[in-house]
């Protein structure tokens, strides 16, 4: 019998990492690898019910994008080397499913470094576990190993995002020489395009994989019209220095009123005194949503702007620091979207800004606490389990005869492996190969 040498050798290495071989539960069709991830409940804020008699309910959130950050040796892709378990270059040989479950979630790669296996990617978890609720911790299944490729930008790619969102831009180049797409649609001119002083130099690794790098002297981006009055606006944004007026998003635009040129829209700032911002306007009346704390120099925050059209809210970090309630509307429909200047060419971003979202619904407190608690440290959201073999795919040496390689005996499936098969070798057996040929 003839074996493949380097194939064998390249499967003992990964048996003697991780021996466990799951047969606990089905798996998804055609991957030969998982780690289960399970959620820290107690990082995820809940909708709070009061009822009429002062009962309160603690809820789970409902259709909640999760951050999921992975990296280690296993996850690495090095070309030509037969024992990939990523298989795919791009790491798109990967899959998502609620534990107990075969059925894929809905999820979206933001990227994926080959060379030291980090993958980052954004999955839609229908009900969220949260803190105070009667539910047990959301666990979930990660795949990966197949001939099955995602699309970021497919369909399902897309369907990670309610349809309320309708601009995300992780801040990937995604097409030279500057431009990020939408993750949430195909629409060109939902794409983020860099104005002629930006090229691939502004994207740099950042907060959530990589971001963009702004000069505070003449670089920003620009995109299409978004004109929503009832909105949710997010980005994480690093300043290098405070003293000036940093414009973060805008899409403040002018229009005639009779003869009259009025202003609608919104813009989320920093203002010199390093205070964050937010700005309504509508037929040129001005209303403003200001915190009262300063901001430090390179340090990251979560800026979210919110308005019902009559209502106004900024929080930072997950935490409300100003708002205005009323019944008058505050916000008219704007125009295109500039992020890192004003849209008059001014008021220039030195830092980085990650993550830029718009929403054309108003997000509660806890949703915006949560979504904070999970992207300051991924890591502290969830654990994540030991890696579990396929065993449909991996033929196990169980030894419970002799160590004779040759013996069916020694096999779990009672049969010895032909030409470049996954091997098993259990914890504490060693296989005799004296008695078989190696062909390199």
């Amino acid at each position: 019998m003839t074996h493949h040498l380097q194939k064998v050798l390249s499967t003992l290495a990964i048996v003697l990492l991780l021996p466990f071989l799951s047969y606990a539960q089905n798996w998804v069709n055609g991957y030969s690898y998982r780690k289960k991830i399970t959620i820290n409940k107690n990082k995820v804020s809940p909708t709070v019910i009061i009822y009429g008699n002062g009962v309160t309910e603690n809820k789970d959130l409902v259709d909640f994008p999760v951050l999921i950050e992975l990296t280690g040796d296993n996850l690495v892709h090095i070309p030509g080397d037969c024992g990939n378990k990523i298989q795919n270059a791009e790491g798109r040989d990967i899959t998502f499913t609620l534990a107990g479950s075969t059925t894929p979630l809905n999820f979206q790669l933001d990227s994926y470094d080959a060379l030291t296996g980090k993958l980052t990617c954004w999955v839609k978890i229908p009900s969220l576990s949260a803190e105070g609720s009667p539910t047990t911790a959301t666990s979930l299944y990660f795949y990966y190993g197949s001939a099955t490729l995602h699309d970021p930008l497919s369909s399902a790619g897309f369907a990670t995002w309610s349809p309320d969102y309708t601009r995300i831009w992780h801040m990937n180049k995604d097409k030279p020489p500057a431009s990020v797409k939408n993750a949430r649609s195909n629409v060109v001119q939902q794409e983020l395009a860099g104005n002629a002083m930006v090229d691939a130099g502004n994207f740099v690794d950042s907060k959530l994989a990589k971001g963009i790098m702004l000069d505070g002297q003449s670089e920003s981006y620009g995109s299409g019209i978004e004109n929503s009055t009832t909105l949710t606006i997010s980005a994480w944004v690093k300043l290098k220095s405070i003293g000036t007026e940093q414009m973060i998003i805008a899409n403040d635009s002018s229009r005639l009123s009779g003869s009259t040129t009025v202003v609608d829209g919104y813009k989320l700032k920093v203002n010199a005194s390093g205070q964050p911002v937010f700005e309504l306007y509508r037929s040129s009346a001005l209303t403003t949503s200001q915190g009262t704390s300063f901001l430090l120099p390179n340090t990251w925050y979560y800026f979210c702007g919110q308005s019902t059209g009559e209502d106004i809210s900024l929080a930072i970090n997950g935490v409300k620091v100003a708002g205005r309630t009323g019944s008058t509307p505050r916000v008219g429909a704007g125009g295109s979207i500039k992020v890192g200047s004003s849209k008059q060419g001014g008021n220039f971003l030195n830092g980085e800004v990650d993550e830029v979202r718009i929403q054309t619904s108003v997000r509660k407190l806890e949703w915006l606490k949560t979504e904070y608690a999970n992207q300051i440290n991924p890591q502290e959201f969830y654990t994540i389990s030991a890696e579990e073999y396929n065993p449909s795919v991996f033929t196990r040496f169980t030894g419970s005869k002799s160590n004779a390689w040759n013996d069916p005996a020694n096999w779990s499936n009672g049969s010895v492996p032909g030409v470049n098969a996954n091997i098993i070798i259990a914890a504490g057996k060693t296989a005799d190969l004296s008695s078989i040929t190696m062909q390199v």
